[in-house]
């Protein structure tokens, strides 16, 4: 088997992990179709028309939430008591991650005894499944500094590692084809600190394991529920690579009382990401929530949390699929389809002569046996 190491692995601050801390160009996961690019014909070396697979470093995605660059330090619970030490430094709350996320952080104290690394589902998870426990405790943290100079191609926290998967790609030898691990969504990680007489202290963060966009040849984000599919063409993204995530929310916007929602609304991290082109947003539409005989009085709505205002996207009909598709440059901070009998609103048939296609098929061959 012919290796094509490539690693490019960037932290961007002495604060934090900034956007996009990633490692390699890999190859596409065929059979996991919700990520997948529905046939695109990659170059061999990212992933199409060869058989080889390309082995770098374990892959870190870590990217700050915009509403929290400018914070220093995250508010959470307290970190201090009893004479214990616990603190998650990084990452920081409300970053979007992916793949393999080092936990970094301090966990000591007097009669220190252990420290546990736990993940669960949610804000506020009622199943916690260990991460990492350890009887060494963990008193300096480790800065972006300390790791440039050790020279390793991999990451691993000093307190944990947490793999959240990654199935739209394949990176050796962590992450085969057949991973098992592939999480999508709102999680929260704790650090739990115990002491030899049985008292303990916490701190916790809330992550969004989201899908990653090489803008190298773009990619596929897709909500947890497979109902909201946004399409991103190759050259799109404004950086190399970016974290998006689009799930169902139950704290919606209000809606106007001239429209009536439609199925779920969904909402985006992060909302205000442009695009240098556009981007197909599409979502399905199951017949038992439809009030109406067809799709004309359904739209696409974005919500602008600045004007507080639901607004309707040109919205267009893909009957045979029952869903809806959009354009779009930039994300909405929420999503939904709302029904209207304004005039003016709804959605309209495709145009026969639309592509669908958001890539440009390519191929490509070896310049050199290197």
């Amino acid at each position: 088997m012919k290796t094509l190491p490539l690693t490019a692995f960037a932290l961007s601050s002495l604060l934090l992990f900034y956007v996009a801390t990633a490692s390699a160009q890999v190859k596409s996961v065929a059979e996991s179709a919700a990520d997948n690019l529905e046939g695109a014909a990659f170059p061999c070396g990212l992933g199409g028309g060869c058989e080889e697979d390309i082995i770098s470093g374990d892959p870190t995605f870590i990217q700050l939430s915009s509403a929290h660059q400018a914070i220093i330090r995250k508010t959470g619970l307290s970190t201090t008591s009893h004479g214990l030490v616990g603190e998650i430094l990084i990452p920081y709350d409300g970053a979007l991650v992916r793949a393999n996320v080092p936990i970094f952080g301090r966990a000591y104290g007097e009669n220190f005894k252990e420290y546990r690394v736990e993940y669960g589902e949610g804000v506020d998870p009622n199943v916690w499944t260990v991460l990492e426990t350890s009887e060494t405790p963990q008193i300096h943290n480790v800065i972006p500094n300390d790791l440039y100079q050790s020279g390793d191609l991999t990451i691993e926290g000093n307190l944990g590692t947490w793999d959240t998967g990654l199935k739209n790609y394949v990176y050796l030898p962590t992450h085969p084809k057949n991973h098992p691990i592939n999480l999508k969504g709102t999680y929260t990680v704790r650090l739990v600190v115990t002491s030899q007489d049985g008292q303990t202290v916490e701190d916790r963060v809330t992550l969004y394991v989201a899908n990653v966009i090489p803008n190298a040849w773009g990619g596929i984000v897709q909500s947890p529920d497979e109902r909201v599919r946004l399409s991103v063409s190759e050259q799109s993204v404004t950086a190399p690579f970016r974290l998006m995530l689009i799930q169902r929310t139950s704290q919606a916007p209000e809606i106007q009382q001239e429209r009536q929602v439609v199925g779920d609304v969904y909402e985006v991290r992060e909302p205000g990401e442009r695009f240098t082109k556009n981007v197909v947003l599409e979502i399905k539409v199951e017949e038992k929530e439809s009030l109406y005989d067809g799709l004309d009085r359904l739209g696409i709505y974005g919500y602008d949390p600045e004007k507080q205002v639901w607004t309707l996207l040109p919205s267009f009909q893909r009957p045979d699929q029952r869903s809806l598709f959009t354009h779009v440059t930039h994300l909405h901070a929420f999503y939904a389809v709302l029904s209207s009998d304004l005039p003016g609103e709804g959605s309209i048939l495709a145009p026969t002569n639309f592509s669908e296609s958001t890539l440009h098929r390519v191929k490509a061959s070896p310049m050199s046996t290197h």
